[in-house]
């Protein structure tokens, strides 16, 4: 079980035994931050929870004979606005998530290990603040931040230099989602990912993208040599129903599962 929100953790290490520590773990999360939900390049501890989830799976080796099935089930309640990168802290290069916001166009950055805020950024006056709290509710504007001469991160998508602000990120954290994915199912045996988006926030745009996280056949990117995940609208919750819609999407799931398996 890997959860994410400004941060990614590991709660629980692949294992044959799960449903009691899973469930503990569950029952533990605090559903607050940011939507830290993609993959990318660095993986290690904190690292991004696609790359995390894929070295999970990594660790465990296959012995000749056996009949394995690679699954991943992705589950959020939003759009993923953060990534993670190495930046420029005044010289020092230090690691750092960043965006966090679902509106506007500000920019924040997070502590990976922690997922506490550190700064503020705000690119239509190019200002920067400190935050007061972890979650950057209050803050003080600044002009010492270590960042402040950074010119942007480096987009894996396009190669270049991007600016800081909450579009850029979003877009550079779809795009290394959907690469990490293509590329999780590319191993050998491929990675099945199924999708579960969950309650009404999950927008029109939001259910395409995991669409394409998943390769549903549904997807207008659906690839018919990679292996075939499915995507699953949750969307009432909290409601007296979400419950059973919860057990329908990961009963589907598991009956993928076994299909695969006895194939």
């Amino acid at each position: 079980m890997v959860s994410f929100a400004s941060d990614a953790t590991v709660n629980f290490p692949i294992a044959t035994s799960f449903q009691t520590p899973i469930t503990n773990a569950v029952k533990s999360l605090t559903f607050t931050g940011g939507t830290f939900g993609t993959g990318g390049t660095y993986v290690a501890t904190a690292g991004p929870p696609l790359s995390l989830a894929d070295n999970q799976i990594a660790s465990v080796p296959i012995q000749a004979g056996q009949n394995v099935t690679r699954v991943v089930v992705y589950f959020t309640d939003g759009l993923m606005n953060e990534i993670q990168d190495i930046l420029s802290c005044n010289g020092t290069p230090a690691r750092y998530n960043f965006g966090g916001m679902d509106t506007g166009n500000d920019v924040v950055f997070f502590n990976p290990t922690t997922g506490a805020a550190i700064y503020y950024y705000a690119p239509s006056g190019g200002t920067w603040y400190t935050c007061n709290n972890t979650d950057c509710s209050t803050k003080t504007l600044t002009t010492t931040s270590c960042l402040k001469n950074v010119a942007g991160f480096m987009s894996i998508q396009y190669g270049n230099i991007e600016s800081f602000n909450r579009t850029n990120v979003a877009t550079e954290a779809e795009y290394r989602a959907i690469q990490t994915a293509n590329a999780m199912r590319a191993e050998t045996p491929g990675t099945y990912i199924y999708a579960i988006g969950l309650g009404s926030g999950v927008t029109a745009a939001t259910q395409s993208f995991l669409r394409q996280v998943a390769n549903d056949p549904a997807s207008p990117t659906y690839d018919s040599t990679m292996p075939q995940g499915l995507f699953l609208y949750v969307p009432d919750c909290p409601s007296s129903t979400c419950t059973t819609e919860l057990h329908t999407a990961f009963q589907t799931i598991a009956s993928k599962i076994l299909l695969r398996l006895t194939q």
